[in-house]
C-alpha cells in the first residue's frame, strides 16, 4: 500500500517538474491518442521541440491544435523542425492560444508570411524568432 502511494506521489512530482519535452514528429508515432496522453502526463512543459527526419509523414496542423489545447499559455519556447505539413493556419491557431511564447523556431515548415504575421500579432512576449 505504501509503495503504491509513493509511486503516485513520485509520478505527480515528476510530471510537474518536467519542463522540457522533445518528440519525434512522425505522424505514426504521435497518433491521435498518444500525443494528448503525453501532454496530459507532463502539463508543466514550457519548452517543446517537435523534430522530423523527412523520411515519413510528419505531423500537421491538428497536432499543433492539440499542443495549444493542452499546453496553451504555459508554453514559452517552441521549436518546429522540418514539419512540412504544418501550415500558416496551424501556426496562427497555436499562437492565438499560446500568447506567452518567448522563443519560436520554425525551420523547413510549410508555414510562411501569414504564420509569422500571426506570431508577431499574438505573441507580445516574443524575444527570439
Amino acid at each position: 500500500m505504501r509503495c503504491s502511494l509513493m509511486c503516485r506521489r513520485w509520478l505527480a512530482v515528476e510530471a510537474t517538474s518536467h519542463l522540457r519535452l522533445t518528440l519525434d514528429a512522425r505522424a505514426s508515432l504521435l497518433a491521435d491518442s498518444i500525443l494528448p496522453r503525453l501532454l496530459t502526463r507532463f502539463p508543466a512543459v514550457s519548452k517543446l521541440t517537435l523534430k522530423y527526419d523527412r523520411r515519413a509523414e510528419s505531423v500537421d496542423d491538428s497536432t499543433l491544435a492539440q499542443v495549444a489545447d493542452r499546453l496553451g499559455l504555459g508554453l514559452q519556447c517552441l521549436k518546429l523542425r522540418s514539419l512540412r505539413a504544418v501550415t500558416d493556419n496551424g501556426v496562427t491557431m497555436l499562437t492565438a492560444v499560446a500568447a506567452n511564447l518567448c522563443k519560436l523556431s520554425v525551420g523547413s515548415c510549410a508555414s510562411g508570411v501569414k504564420g509569422i504575421e500571426a506570431v508577431l500579432r499574438s505573441c507580445l512576449h516574443l524575444e527570439k524568432l
